[in-house]
C-alpha cells in the first residue's frame, strides 16, 4: 500500500478549508438586493451607491466631495444600476443626479437626490438595522469599478476587547515606523470614531458606498455603509512602494452603523430622515 495516500502532506493539499455553502434563497435574496445598488462613475472615478427613500442614493460623502469641489453633474456623473457585464448597460439602468441633500463627515454618509425622468427608479431598500457584531452581512457593491460583486463578512473587529485594541495599537505604531505616516487620520477617520465599526472584507477603492446586507429569510436589511480602509496611506497612490511590504493582514476596513445615520439624520434632516426610514422596522 502506498503511504503516501495516508500522508496529511497529501490531503491537505485537497481540502478546502475556507469554502462556504450557500443557500438557494440566500442567492435569491442577494440578486434581489442587487437590484438596488448601482455603479457611480464621476468621470474617471467610481464608486458605489444605493438607492434609499422615494428618490435617492446613499454613498459615502468623500465620494460627493468632488461634486462640490466643481465637478458638480455634468454629463459624464451618473449612476448605473444592474451593471453586470464589463462596459455594458443598458441606456434605462443609468440615472442623473439633481443634487447633494445631506452630507454628514463624521459619519462619512451623503445622500443624492436623482434627477426625475419619466422611468420609474429602482426599488429601495427599506429595512435598516444596527450591525450585527457577532454574525455576518453581505457587501455588495463594484470593488475598484469592476461589475456588480458580493462579498460576504465574516471578520468583525470588536475594538472593546482589549487584546484587539492592543493588536491596533501595534499597528499604530508599525505604521508610522514603516512609513512616517499614521495608520488613521483624526478628527473622523479614526478607530475609534463611536459611530462606526471595524472589519475585514476584500471590496477596495470603488467599494466605497457598498452597502453591507443581512440576509433574514427574503428579508433584507442594511446594517452598514462601507466607508474607509486603513492604513489611510494605503490607498494613496504614491505609496506603492510601501504598499509592498505590507501584509495585507495588517489592513483592516471600517463602516458606518446605520442606526448612527438615522439618529443624526433626524437632528438636522428629519423630514429626508422620515423619507428614507419611515418604512423601517428596527429589529
Amino acid at each position: 500500500m502506498n503511504s503516501d495516500l495516508h500522508s496529511k502532506k497529501s490531503f491537505g493539499r485537497l481540502i478546502d478549508v475556507h469554502g462556504q455553502i450557500e443557500t438557494v434563497l440566500d442567492i435569491k435574496t442577494k440578486l434581489k438586493a442587487s437590484k438596488s445598488v448601482c455603479k457611480i462613475i464621476q468621470g474617471n472615478n467610481t464608486a458605489t451607491g444605493f438607492r434609499v427613500g422615494s428618490r435617492y442614493i446613499m454613498t459615502a460623502s468623500h465620494v460627493t466631495n468632488t461634486f462640490q469641489q466643481g465637478l458638480k453633474f455634468e454629463a459624464a456623473t451618473y449612476a448605473v444600476f444592474n451593471y453586470l457585464k464589463d462596459g455594458i448597460w443598458e441606456e434605462e439602468n443609468k440615472f442623473y443626479f439633481k443634487e447633494v441633500v445631506y452630507t454628514n463627515p463624521e459619519l462619512d454618509i451623503s445622500v443624492i437626490e436623482l434627477l426625475e425622468i419619466h422611468r420609474p427608479f429602482p426599488p429601495p431598500f427599506t429595512n435598516f438595522d444596527v450591525p450585527f457584531l457577532d454574525g455576518c452581512f453581505h457587501l455588495i457593491g463594484h470593488s475598484q469599478g469592476n461589475v456588480m460583486g458580493t462579498n460576504p463578512v465574516t471578520k468583525i473587529v470588536n475594538i472593546n476587547n482589549p487584546e484587539v485594541t492592543y493588536q491596533l495599537e501595534q499597528l499604530k505604531t508599525l505604521s508610522y515606523k514603516h512609513t512616517g505616516r499614521s495608520f488613521d487620520v483624526p478628527p473622523h477617520n479614526t478607530l475609534e470614531n463611536p459611530d462606526r465599526f471595524l472589519f475585514h472584507c476584500k471590496f477596495t477603492q470603488g467599494g466605497s458606498g457598498s452597502p453591507g446586507v443581512v440576509l433574514i429569510d427574503e428579508k433584507i436589511i442594511v446594517t452598514t455603509v462601507l466607508l474607509h480602509g486603513y492604513p489611510d496611506w494605503y490607498y494613496d497612490p504614491s505609496m506603492e512602494m510601501y504598499k509592498m511590504n505590507w501584509l495585507q493582514e495588517n489592513c483592516i476596513e471600517q463602516g458606518v452603523n446605520m442606526m448612527s445615520v438615522r439618529e443624526k439624520m433626524k437632528q438636522t434632516n428629519p423630514a429626508l430622515c422620515i423619507n428614507i426610514f419611515e418604512q423601517t422596522s428596527w429589529q
